[in-house]
Order: structure tokens, then sequence, then C-alpha cells
């Protein structure tokens, strides 16, 4: 603690210049932040309304034009390991 208020202040003029970079880092942080969450809400909503209109567009198995296996299913064995499943392209 400081002895003083004048030594408080001396201090904080003496590093006044290094708030600048403090700010501009807090600043980015919290953008960060802030993206992120909004990133995760719009994935979550995104996944939700995805997975409920798949679900009934998806026909019974052994119907005409029916599929083996639902959709999510296929996406997931084409997410495979690290993005090289049976779907990937690429050599």
């Amino acid at each position: 603690m400081y002895r003083s208020v004048r030594s408080f202040i001396v201090d904080a003029s003496h590093n006044r210049l290094l708030m600048v970079p403090a700010l501009l880092y807090a600043v980015n942080n919290y953008l960060k932040f802030t993206m992120q969450v909004r990133v995760a809400v719009l994935v979550g909503a995104s996944w939700r309304g995805w997975g409920g209109t798949t679900q009934q567009q998806v026909p019974p198995q052994g119907k005409e034009g029916g599929t083996s296996q639902p959709v999510w299913a296929w996406l997931e064995a084409c997410r495979g390991s690290h993005g090289r499943g049976m779907c990937h392209r690429g050599a």
C-alpha cells in the first residue's frame, strides 16, 4: 500500500503510458469473449433447428426412396477422424 495519496499519484503518472496497451488488451479480450458467446448461441440454435427438421424429413427405413440410416449418422461419418472421413475428397 501507499503511505500517501501523493505517492500513489506520482507512481500513476509514471505508469500512464502503460495504460494504453493494458486498455487495448482489455478491450480485445472483451470483444473475443462476446464473439465466442454469440457464435456459441448461434451454433446451438442452428443445431436445434437443423436436428428438428431433419428428424421429420427422414423417411422410415424400408420405405420407397428411404435411407438405411438417418442423415445425422451419415454426417457424423463424414466428419470422421480429424475431417478425413468417408466423404473427404482430398488426397
